[in-house]
């Protein structure tokens, strides 16, 4: 859709429709985790994924819920965490917005604007190389950050 923008109204257009579409989701997520609470997370969640998703919350606020809105880390579940958990909703909702609106900002910006261009690269061996390369070197420490947060809440559980 990006690489087909006319103008930089579309583009803006598309930006605007991604964010704020997602956000609106998420909202819907942090109600039905306010209303529907922990049994429906159960339900839907692997206990490591939604202790993980606790951990995010307890340890960074705010700054998780950016944090996942921004990466991989699956944010609709995070805000039907947030919601079960009671977190004030404004910071929710600012954290989401301006992290979905980086995510989805930079997506606009690299195929809308640089779509053509990065369209050559993606036929070029030494670009995936360097993709693969760059990815491996983040994936390590994230991983180890990730499985890391459900052994401190297990550790601490088994501790009180």
């Amino acid at each position: 859709m990006s690489v087909e923008a006319d103008s930089t109204l579309d583009l803006l257009a598309i930006f605007l429709v991604a964010t704020i579409s997602s956000v609106l989701g998420s909202l819907g997520g942090y109600a039905l985790g306010l209303y529907a609470g922990r049994p429906i997370i159960g339900r839907l969640a692997r206990p490591s994924l939604s202790r993980r998703l606790d951990e995010i919350l307890l340890r960074y606020g705010d700054a998780g819920v950016f944090v996942a809105a921004l990466s991989p880390i699956p944010y609709k579940l995070l805000a039907w965490t947030a919601g079960a958990g009671r977190m004030d909703v404004k910071p929710f909702l600012l954290a989401g917005m301006f992290g979905r609106g980086i995510r989805f900002g930079l997506q606009v910006i690299l195929i809308g604007v640089w779509g053509d261009e990065f369209m050559k690269h993606l036929g070029n061996p030494l670009f995936w190389i360097i993709v693969c390369v760059f990815s491996f070197a983040a994936f390590i420490p994230l991983n180890k950050w990730w499985r890391g947060l459900d052994n401190i809440l297990v550790d601490n559980r088994q501790q009180n």
